[in-house]
This record gives C-alpha cells, sequence and structure tokens, in this order.
C-alpha cells in the first residue's frame, strides 16, 4: 500500500543491499538486488529511505501506477482518512476500494476527501430543503442531485482523456418508459424534467453508494439505472447543432 501523499520522489532505480545472519559461531552474508520506485518526504533519498520491489517487472508496473496518479489519487482503501493507492501483485485494483470524492453543497462549503460513511449527514440537508443541491467531485468527472422529501433529480458526468465527456440520468427504472414532462418544485427552483429522472431518497443513496465502490465508469453504469443524456446536453452547452 503506498500513500501519494507520502511520496517525494518517484525514480526507476536499482540497488544491492546486504542482510547478515549471525550463527553461533559465524555469519552468512546475503546480497539481493532491490529496485527502488519512490522516496519518502523529508528522506535524503539514499536508498535506505525509499520503497522498492524485489522484482524488476513488479517494479516497473508499480512505477508506471504511481506516476499515472501522481497528482490526481483515485481510490480510498475503505475506512482510511487519507489518499491511498494500492500496489498489490501489480495491478490497479477495481474492488474493495473507494473513489477519492471532494464534496460541495449549495451554501459553499466543501470537505476535501469525504469517506463515504460521512456523507449521510450532507443528504439529510437536502432531504430536508436546508441546502439546494450537493455535488460529488471525483477524479473523472462528479456526481450531484436536488431536490426536497422523496424527489430528487440526480445527474452524473464522466470526463474522458481526450477532453470530451459522457452524461447520465438516473432514471425510476419503473417508469422508465414515462418521457413526458412533468413540474418539478424544490428549493433551488422550478424544473420540468421528464417523469422517469424524478426518483426517490433511496435510489439517491443507492447511487451514491456505488458511485464510491466502481471507480471504472463501465463497472459502475453496471449498477445503476440511469439514460445516457450527452447529446442533449452538449445541444443545450452550443458544442453540436
Amino acid at each position: 500500500m503506498v500513500r501519494l501523499s507520502d511520496i517525494a520522489d518517484v525514480r526507476t532505480e536499482e540497488g544491492c543491499k546486504t542482510a547478515v545472519t549471525r550463527g553461533a559461531r559465524s555469519d552468512t552474508i546475503h546480497r539481493f538486488n532491490l529496485h527502488i520506485t519512490f522516496y519518502y518526504k523529508g528522506s535524503n533519498r539514499d536508498g535506505d529511505n525509499g520503497m522498492g520491489f524485489f522484482s524488476e517487472a513488479i517494479r516497473d508496473k508499480v512505477f508506471g501506477m504511481i506516476e499515472a496518479q501522481r497528482g490526481n489519487s483515485a481510490v480510498h482503501e475503505k475506512g482510511e482518512p487519507e489518499n491511498v493507492f494500492w500496489a498489490a501483485n501489480g495491478s490497479f485494483p477495481t474492488e474493495k476500494v473507494h473513489r477519492v470524492i471532494n464534496m460541495e453543497i449549495s451554501s459553499g462549503e466543501s470537505i476535501k476527501n469525504i469517506l463515504y460513511k460521512d456523507i449521510s449527514t450532507f443528504i439529510v440537508l437536502i432531504e430536508e430543503g436546508r441546502e439546494d443541491y450537493l455535488i460529488l467531485k471525483s477524479h473523472d468527472g462528479f456526481l450531484q442531485f436536488y431536490g426536497v422529501d422523496n424527489q430528487f433529480i440526480m445527474e452524473m458526468r464522466i470526463n474522458l482523456q481526450n477532453n470530451d465527456f459522457r452524461t447520465y440520468s438516473i432514471i425510476n427504472k419503473d417508469k422508465e418508459h414515462l418521457v413526458e414532462k412533468v413540474q418539478f418544485t424544490t428549493p433551488f427552483g422550478q424544473f420540468t424534467p421528464r417523469e422517469r429522472d424524478v426518483i426517490s431518497l433511496e435510489l439517491v443513496k443507492t447511487v451514491i453508494k456505488k458511485y464510491y465502490e466502481n471507480i471504472d465508469e463501465k463497472n459502475l453504469l453496471k449498477e445503476i439505472p440511469y439514460i445516457e443524456t450527452t447529446e442533449e446536453i452538449k445541444r443545450c452547452m452550443g458544442l453540436i447543432k
């Protein structure tokens, strides 16, 4: 487990380490190769303050993974308050991890790296009309919702690597065929969404949980009811005709 906040520098270096086994009558010297990948903050970078792997192949995989995530940590280990990057078996995890999420509400309050267990307090503020909306910002976009009582609108944006994006509306699956506009009034204002787009608080909570648990777009979409709205949103933004 590598905490990005502890990393001062990342380098692909190699070093020879020596260990001594002491017995009753003699000392046995062991030498082995250690492939350094990063140094801890505050170290003098002499190798003894770094972390390495015996396998050069694993070293190179982890090096690439850390470099790709520098400055944009994507996951939490469940239960951990800090950004955590897993490097088990040289592969990036998609299970048993949480997104790193920064939360923002309409009054301007924001919390960085808010854990899933702490989000319910702010959902209640939206439910009771004390806040107008809540936005959960992640490494690849955001999830936002607004509403009051047990009626909400929830939308998601996924940013792509080529500066493009996709957008989705979370829908009531039981009303998927109901595409007529309805009047929707919240403390945030009046809206005319399609009937299928008005969802319950229970679904809001479910989607938020799935958003935390799935850092990959494809995996996330398998877990939630949605309709893609990319073309409609791009038209509204004047990006396409």
